[in-house]
């Protein structure tokens, strides 16, 4: 596998986070303080992001795939992995079907979902056989192709006068209470906890020194992002509004109109949304891929590109029978049976596990040195 560097992974994690999180708003559930609640979930995410890298550097730079097996043995390692290919897998379907409702909603309704879901997952097909370093190389251009409009799409929403900050007052109208159910499970989970899908790429940054940096000032950065996006939501739409709409922000830019000159702005959003969607979705399927070449040692990515992108298709239209059920188990069920066990509680176990098989081995160390003669 072909290195990355530290900044290639920056731009990579920025994307990533942003994912399908700027676009579905999970803070919305804590009404004017969802700003506030995304702030709030990546402080109490850093030991999650620090635990995926510390996966990577105690394990001696092996994926999560190499640790399960290293640790339970050849069969029951691979039993182990299998499990977290399938939910990489399976949340790889989900981002595809988000991404496939968005373009439904705004720009495609005459189109057949299995048309879109198609299109987008053969270009990730196709990158997926060129290899993460390919990808990779290409960020940077993404990570400033998507900035740079975000920004200015924000100056106008405030040159518009759509913006009124008093909605998002006063903080923490209801206590804590809302906010912290929102950081848990929902925040932490998605979109950080999703980081878990990092410890399938740590291993292949070059300058492995700066990775704690690269991973904090990159997700620090995105939070920024969302933070900022949620505040807009709800100072703009209100928070009763931002919470019945599916995608707050295509709402909140349709309303930008600068002198009957400047509007209709959410096509760059969508354009935007798109490149985001489409990285997200290609970092959980070559997670997997990489996880399953991994296992069964074969060095040809085509039969598992052609077998799970197929099956990617067929899960991103039989996933859920409606729009609403969709959304609704994305943020019901997912976070508490699948995201909590997956990104929080394995990864603990593991962690631990490799500290104490560290210490073990220091300590025999120490007692095989031969004392020196005096």
């Amino acid at each position: 596998m072909s290195k990355v560097t530290a900044k290639e992974m920056f731009y990579l994690i920025f994307i990533f986070e942003i994912g399908s999180a700027i676009l579905l708003d999970p803070a919305k559930q804590a009404m004017k303080d969802a700003w506030l609640a995304v702030l709030l979930g990546y402080a109490a995410s850093i030991p999650l992001f620090l635990m995926y890298i510390g996966l990577s550097k105690l394990s001696g730079k092996k994926t999560m795939v190499g640790i399960l097996i290293m640790l339970l043995g050849k069969k029951a390692g691979t039993i182990a992995s299998s499990l977290y290919i399938l939910y990489f897998l399976y949340i790889c379907a989900r981002v595809l079907r988000d991404f496939g409702e968005l373009l439904i909603i705004t720009a495609y309704d005459e189109t057949f979902l299995i048309v879109i879901s198609s299109f987008m997952m053969l270009a990730v097909m196709y990158l997926a056989i060129k290899r993460f370093h390919v990808f990779a190389g290409v960020s940077k251009p993404l990570f400033f192709g998507i900035t740079i409009p975000f920004f200015i799409v924000v100056g106008f929403e405030i040159i518009s006068g759509i913006v009124d900050i008093h909605e998002i007052l006063p903080i923490a109208e209801n206590g804590p209470m809302p906010i912290l159910k929102t950081i848990f499970p929902t925040i932490m989970t998605f979109p950080f906890g999703e980081m878990v899908v990092f410890t399938m790429f740590f291993p292949l940054v070059q300058e492995s020194a700066k990775l704690i940096k690269v991973t904090l000032s990159s997700i620090f950065f995105a939070t920024l992002i969302l933070s900022t996006t949620a505040l807009l939501h709800v100072s703009i739409l209100g928070a009763e509004m931002t919470k019945s709409f599916v995608f707050p922000i295509l709402a909140t830019v349709s309303l930008i109109n600068i002198s009957d000159f400047i509007q209709r702005l959410d096509s760059i959003v969508v354009i935007l949304m798109i490149i985001v969607g489409f990285t997200k979705v290609f970092m959980f399927f070559y997670a997997a891929l990489r996880g399953t070449m991994e296992i069964t040692g074969t060095k040809n990515p085509i039969p598992p590109v052609l077998i799970y992108g197929v099956a990617m298709i067929a899960s991103s239209l039989f996933i859920a029978n409606t729009q609403y059920e969709h959304f609704q188990e994305g943020l019901i069920f997912v976070p508490y049976f699948l995201h909590v066990p997956f990104q929080i509680v394995c990864p603990a176990i593991i962690l631990a596990i490799l500290w104490l098989k560290k210490k073990r081995t220091q300590k025999k160390g120490a007692a095989n040195e031969v004392p020196k003669e005096a």
